[in-house]
């Protein structure tokens, strides 16, 4: 007599494969976002208007995921926007400096 105490999942090695790199394009898409904010916060901090406009776009991009679902892994968006925030104003003294 067999018995069974749980069902098994079984998962093709071809869908594992798409699953991870779907995931990795998504990670790398988000680190692409990171890294593209950092720059526009600079030099929009600088005084670019359309580096302005692009860093609030990424911004808007990366904490949507927020509205959705608020998880604490979530909060990494937001410490993301934090620094972007934070060299915009390193950049925009700099600036003054620069003027004055």
């Amino acid at each position: 007599m067999t018995v069974i105490l749980a069902e098994t999942v079984a998962i093709d090695g071809g869908v594992l494969l798409l699953v991870l790199v779907v995931f990795m394009v998504m990670v790398a898409t988000w680190c692409g976002l990171v890294a593209l904010g950092c720059f526009w916060a600079r030099r929009a901090g600088l005084g670019s208007r359309p580096a302005l406009a692009g860093w609030m776009v990424v911004v808007v991009a990366q904490t949507v995921p927020l509205a959705i679902e608020p998880t604490p892994l979530l909060l990494i968006p937001v410490a993301a926007a934090g620094i972007q925030t934070m060299l915009y104003i390193l950049a925009r003294r700099q600036a003054e400096a620069d003027v004055q």
